[in-house]
């Protein structure tokens, strides 16, 4: 057994109410999800599952989706904040096809796989730091303009984006290949990382096991990002594309996030921004500007002296933020410039234009942003299959 002590049977007997359940009714009620849930969230003390969803799935198997409940608040810190960040709430999504006869799971099994999948979204901070690292380099390698969101539907844009990457990245369905050993060590210490390769087995065995390349994880993320930043012109396209992957995907998670935001894009006026969104830029401005003006002799002595792609990730990061605050201060925000201070915070914004192209130039990062266009053409989809 690991190193947790704690006393997993009320949660592996949950599980095996679950599965009696199912093979009974073939489906599940919140007489047996809820009780499931309570023990999720007494063992993940720190952390919420807020809803665990079950799925009837007679399509892809897509075995269990965590998604992460995302705040407005917690997209700005990504943006421009340094901050460690730890997702806190997330909803739990169960695909009909854990229970199927043919996989033969054990409850201990299915515990193992949701303690993989939960443990890696709320115990590890980096998956933030990884969105991080992608949203900065994109920037870097594309040369966009990235605008701090002033409205929901543009918070609704990255929202969709992080939560279809953190899965990607994260979940056992997607980032190990068969007949790959699972390496986990939070599983491990809390004594079921035999059960999870067991289970994993016997997913491979099944073909159930669905995997794709790294690059291919990150398409919906870029493809947010392209859209994010060139909303007027991919909006309507998007809106079509958004249509065909909701026909597609066999996850109500999944579909509710497609809608909300193929909703969003919808309702999208392109008017004059609210009062309320004007003053809170001042607040983000007045409270930034004065930091970035005095750290740029800093940044600059630091892009010369980079050691590793770690460093120059956090450079480029920095270098960011002191663009997003000099943009909307030259071209978004309501405050009064004089002159002078105008071509003084151009001159600034120039200077900082030049350093990330130093930066982006000088190092080698690992990814390629050239193709961000979401393919819907699946074929291993039968058209019209119900």
């Amino acid at each position: 057994m690991g190193n947790i002590s704690y006393n997993f049977r009320p949660m592996t007997d949950s599980i095996q109410d679950m599965m009696d359940e199912f093979e009974d009714r073939q489906k599940l009620s919140d007489k047996t999800l809820l009780p499931f849930r309570k023990e999720l969230n007494k063992f993940f003390r720190d952390s919420n599952c807020s809803e665990v969803i079950f799925t009837q799935n007679d399509q892809l198997f897509f075995g269990m989706n965590v998604y992460p409940i995302m705040t407005p608040e917690m997209i700005n810190q990504v943006l421009v904040s340094d901050d460690k960040i730890r997702i806190e709430r997330y909803k739990l999504e169960l695909d009909s096809k854990l229970f199927d006869p043919m996989l033969n799971l054990r409850a201990t099994e299915i515990l193992a796989m949701v303690l993989h999948e939960v443990g890696h979204i709320v115990n590890d901070a980096s998956i933030v730091e990884e969105m991080r690292d992608i949203i900065h380099i994109y920037i870097a390698k594309t040369n966009a303009e990235m605008k701090r969101p002033n409205c929901e539907e543009m918070f609704a844009i990255l929202e969709y984006g992080i939560n279809n990457t953190v899965r990607k990245l994260t979940s056992m369905f997607c980032i190990y290949k068969n007949g790959e050993v699972l390496a986990d060590r939070f599983v491990y210490e809390c004594g079921y990382a035999g059960e999870l390769q067991s289970a994993f087995d016997k997913i491979c065995k099944n073909g159930f096991l669905l995997n794709s390349d790294y690059k291919d994880k990150l398409v919906v993320m870029t493809w947010c990002l392209r859209l994010y930043t060139e909303i007027r012109v991919k909006r309507i396209p998007a809106i079509r594309t958004l249509e065909k992957l909701e026909k597609m995907t066999n996850s109500s998670l999944e579909k509710k996030s497609i809608i909300k935001l193929r909703n969003a894009l919808k309702d999208m006026a392109f008017v004059q921004e609210s009062a309320r969104s004007e003053e809170r830029k001042k607040d983000y401005t007045l409270r930034d500007i004065k930091r970035y003006e005095q750290e740029i002799y800093t940044y600059k002595l630091n892009a010369r002296s980079l050691t590793d792609k770690n460093d120059a990730l956090y450079l480029m990061r920095q270098i960011n933020n002191a663009i997003y605050v000099l943009e909307d201060l030259l071209y978004e925000s309501d405050i009064k410039l004089t002159s002078s201070e105008k071509t003084k915070y151009n001159k600034l914004l120039d200077e900082y234009y030049r350093l990330r192209d130093f930066v982006a130039t000088d190092s080698k990062f690992n990814y390629d942003y050239s193709n961000s266009v979401i393919n819907i053409s699946y074929p291993d989809i039968v058209p019209n299959r119900r």
